[in-house]
């Protein structure tokens, strides 16, 4: 058609715009051979996008604010950045998300599976679901499929709540480990390394179990292609509250936000500093290291526990 209109129009040079759905690979290259200049629409290779769910061009960047206007026209702000096969991830959303009427059509499950999920259940609620609510319908679900280990994060992305976890397994009576780092399941135990104030501790508990993770404990795959389209196939159940037969109604209600007041610096770097000393150390000790605190020789005499006692009381966390 491009070599036609050429022709009745008398021209040497002539550019064409193809059609979204409307042009083949064939007469582009045909195109090109003839002299003709082509543009032609960025391919949609976005499954979201395929199946009618939003895409990544349905979100505004902010370069100012660093942040995503989405299209419920929520404010998505940056939370954390990974690295997965060289590629730097940076991940970004509202504290509205959990409640949102278009989440349907913004995160599906098929992500989950795509990564390796062999099938998913999406319960699907209007109201704006509590860690309490949440762990009845997780609950409700576990009865139901008897998992042998329920992993969770450690804390919601919308309220920091860290409580769903701890919940659930109050519910359901199994044994728990929070905040774990590495979890090795074997001979019907889970071997659980957590980190704590201190360091580091290893825990042991019999499945079935409740363990909440931590940032470290793995590496989450990369999506491909054809995991993708393998997840079109995957079962992807879809159920409400009341087929649980869970009352989601809120518990709670916020009546006022405020920020804590400020505290002195005194507050700050001594009584604060005493007690975070008293908790690791031992009242005794502790006021020792205090009446020290403003008399240290030069540091080419002191002694090793003066060095000791000045780099503890100097770390930024003790003095939190």
């Amino acid at each position: 058609m491009a070599k036609l209109a050429r022709t009745e129009m008398g021209v040497d040079k002539l550019t064409a715009v193809a059609d979204r759905g409307y042009y083949k690979s064939e007469e582009i290259l045909a195109c090109h051979e003839a002299g003709i200049t082509v543009f032609v629409p960025k391919t949609v290779t976005s499954s979201a996008t395929a199946h009618g769910r939003f895409g990544k061009e349905d979100f505004i960047y902010d370069a100012k604010t660093n942040e995503y206007r989405c299209p419920a026209g929520e404010r998505l702000i940056w939370r954390f950045s990974t690295v997965e096969r060289g590629l730097k991830l940076s991940k970004y959303w509202s504290s509205n998300c959990q409640q949102c009427s278009l989440k349907g059509d913004c995160t599906p499950m098929r992500t989950a599976l795509a990564i390796g999920a062999d099938r998913a259940v999406l319960i699907e609620s209007s109201e704006d679901l509590q860690p309490l609510a949440v762990a009845k319908l997780l609950k409700a679900l576990v009865d139901k499929e008897q998992p042998s280990l329920v992993l969770l994060g450690k804390q919601a992305i919308d309220d920091d709540s860290n409580q769903t976890g701890q919940m659930l397994a109050a519910l359901a009576s199994l044994p728990q480990v929070t905040f774990a780092s590495k979890v090795v399941v074997a001979e019907g135990k889970a071997t659980v390394s957590r980190e704590v104030d201190g360091g580091a501790e290893t825990l042991s508990l019999t499945l079935p179990a409740v363990v909440t993770t931590d940032l470290r404990l793995n590496e989450p795959r990369y999506v491909t292609l054809p995991n993708i389209m393998k997840a079109k196939k995957k079962p992807l159940e879809t159920i409400r509250p009341e087929d649980l037969g869970v009352d989601v109604t809120p518990r709670l209600k916020t009546l006022k936000v405020a920020e804590p007041p400020k505290r002195s610096a005194r507050d700050v770097h001594g009584k604060g500093a005493f007690i975070m000393i008293i908790a690791t150390v031992g009242l005794d000790l502790a006021m020792h290291v205090l009446q020290r605190l403003f008399h240290f020789s030069r540091p080419s005499h002191q002694s090793p526990f003066e060095r000791a006692a000045r780099t503890y009381l100097m770390n930024p966390f003790c003095l939190r």
